[in-house]
């Protein structure tokens, strides 16, 4: 980076792309605050940022977890320079958001968009699970993502990822079988219940599972119907998150 930087520097007239590649040079390699301050100093200098030099800061911001920053940015693009944002800078925004921990804005922002959110950005928020183990808003976000990408085996893997991790292992069948409906298949990848000698009971002793490791000797029609019910047709309710 400082042979990079030295360059840069030397630069007698420096257009909007090369303020913008150093930007991302000094973010990619741990730099984020040299970043925005170049950033700042570009717009200093009377240069206009574009579309990409602000999707350029809200991945640096995203990045650093710089989170007033970002918001300040997303505001200034559209309030200021009156650009229309993409689902690329909302995807920054929502995975800043997220990694912060402040999910139900991340969440309102999605919805709030002009334009039909991709599905990298609803995949940032449902991957925030990782961090917050967050049931209700993974059964939420997953239809969204469902309805974009149905084929897409890894938005089923997330899902049951989340349940076996609250220890919901019909949840963890129901998805399994949902992903044979759909023709996807079984994954290895899919995770198993820990084993166990002896049946116990789902939710009732008129309900016996065998936590065997095989998910198939693990599906209650019943109580997953009920459970899952959200997952199959929830429409989409902030006030779950």
């Amino acid at each position: 980076m400082e042979r990079a930087t030295k360059l840069f520097e030397e630069k007698p007239k420096k257009p909007l792309i090369s303020y913008c590649s150093m930007i991302q040079g000094l973010s990619n390699n741990g730099h984020e605050n040299k970043a925005v301050d170049l950033f700042n100093k570009m717009q200093n200098e009377g240069l206009v940022p574009d579309e990409v030099a602000f999707t350029v800061i809200l991945s640096t911001c995203s990045h650093a977890g710089f989170v007033e920053e970002g918001w300040h940015y997303f505001e200034r693009m559209r309030y200021e320079y009156s650009l229309l944002p993409s689902p690329d800078h909302y995807a920054c925004m929502v995975d800043l958001l997220s990694k912060a921990g402040r999910l139900k804005e991340a969440y309102e922002l999605l919805n709030s968009m002009l334009v039909e959110p991709h599905a990298s950005a609803w995949g940032a928020l449902l991957g925030v699970y990782k961090l917050h183990c967050n049931i209700e808003l993974g059964e939420v976000i997953t239809p969204c993502l469902l309805e974009l990408e149905p084929h897409n085996a890894g938005n089923y893997v997330s899902l049951s990822n989340i349940y076996a991790t609250a220890d919901q292992w019909s949840d963890v069948s129901l998805v399994r079988e949902k992903m044979k409906e759909r023709g996807l298949g079984n994954l290895p990848s899919l995770p198993c219940p820990p084993s166990f000698d002896q049946s116990i009971s789902a939710h009732d002793s008129e309900a016996p599972l065998v936590l065997s490791g095989d998910l198939d000797n693990l599906y209650d029609v019943e109580h997953s119907e009920v459970h899952m019910k959200g997952f199959l047709d929830f429409s989409g309710d902030a006030s779950k998150i």
